[in-house]
């Protein structure tokens, strides 16, 4: 039987837990997918841009 998979709505809470929790855990969402593309860094230099704003 399959693990359920659950949708996250509260994405600034999740993230909030996670690093309370201290998890490794990475999760992309499709904006900061759209913006690679749309930028052409790659995702190395779109993460120290998107740390820099």
């Amino acid at each position: 039987m399959a693990k359920p998979q659950f949708k996250i709505t509260n994405w600034s809470t999740y993230n909030k837990a996670l690093k309370q929790r201290r998890s490794l855990t990475i999760w992309l969402s499709p904006l900061f997918l759209m913006m690679k593309r749309v930028f052409g860094f790659s995702l190395r230099a779109l993460q120290r841009f998107v740390d820099s704003i």
